[in-house]
């Protein structure tokens, strides 16, 4: 993790197979950026970003993340994605709590969870994506491709989600094939249709 003081830059880089803790975090309040650079198979989370004034990724893939951690992991933070893949994890790709996510021009291919294949969002975040592809994404329960919380009974209500321009195809769940919105979160059905989601592929609690 990167101290206070200083902000971490990572470029063509690739963390593979770490264990204790995943491969890297960008934490208290630092700024961090990484470019060109490839997250695989790590044990726990492949990328921790936690009270982190601005993160970026760009032209990042993150593969094979399995078991105990997610691809990416948005905590009390904010973070903008751009060029993104995110393919083959097992565990929600990405978690977004109490932060703000924005990603774009971006691809999703092949995740599953049990809620939120692709992206699981909680405790009143807010999410904002642009020129995605969510491709082949499962979830066992809700939201194929993207879950907007709350979880837990104890989760925070107000999660807001904006969609533009985006591509959904061959997503599935028990419910909310593309997207379910659970109670308290904040979406428009209509945006989301006209932006590429199927209206019988949303499902709202």
């Amino acid at each position: 993790p990167a101290d206070t003081a200083s902000p971490l830059v990572l470029e063509r880089v690739q963390f593979t197979k770490n264990t204790a803790g995943g491969a890297a975090g960008a934490q208290l309040g630092c700024s961090a950026t990484v470019r060109d650079s490839h997250f695989e198979a790590n044990a726990d989370d492949g990328l921790l970003i936690w009270h982190s004034t601005q993160t970026s990724l760009e032209s990042v893939t993150f593969s094979n993340h399995a078991d105990r951690g997610h691809s990416l992991v948005v905590l009390s933070a904010t973070a903008t994605l751009k060029g993104c893949t995110f393919r083959d994890s097992t565990v929600t790709a990405i978690r977004v709590d109490q932060s703000t996510l924005s990603c774009t021009e971006s691809t999703f291919r092949d995740n599953q969870s049990l809620h939120g294949g692709a992206i699981s969002a909680v405790n009143a975040s807010v999410v904002q994506i642009a020129d995605c592809q969510f491709i082949n994404n499962r979830a066992q329960q809700t939201g194929g491709a993207i879950f907007v919380g709350p979880v837990m009974p104890d989760d925070a209500a107000g999660t807001a989600l904006t969609a533009i321009s985006c591509v959904f195809s061959g997503n599935s769940a028990s419910r909310g094939a593309d997207v379910y919105l659970g109670p308290g979160a904040i979406a428009d059905k209509t945006q989301l249709i006209s932006n590429g989601v199927n209206a019988d592929r949303i499902s709202q609690n």
